[in-house]
């Protein structure tokens, strides 16, 4: 009886355990979509500027433009780009 009882409190200790790392991945992930989210938002409005761009600042919207592309790719990956 003893064992049986210290069995299912392992089990469900276990099961507990297992369910929060679910959670915790979930949570991560909710997070690293949000940010991905900003990113692409940031990269839309840097390629925005250089399409308004004036001559004399297209050099520096196109650098904006390479530096939220680059921010994207590292954090985001080109997968979702």
């Amino acid at each position: 009886m003893r064992q049986a009882a210290e069995i299912d409190r392992v089990r469900k200790a276990e099961e507990q355990r297992v369910l929060r790392q679910q959670e915790q991945g979930q949570a991560q992930a909710k997070k690293q979509d949000i940010h991905c989210r900003r990113l692409q938002t940031r990269l839309r409005q840097a390629n925005e500027e250089l399409t308004e761009a004036k001559p004399q600042k297209r050099a520096e919207a196109q650098r904006r433009v390479r530096r939220a592309e680059e921010i994207y790719l590292e954090d985001c990956g080109a997968a979702k780009m």
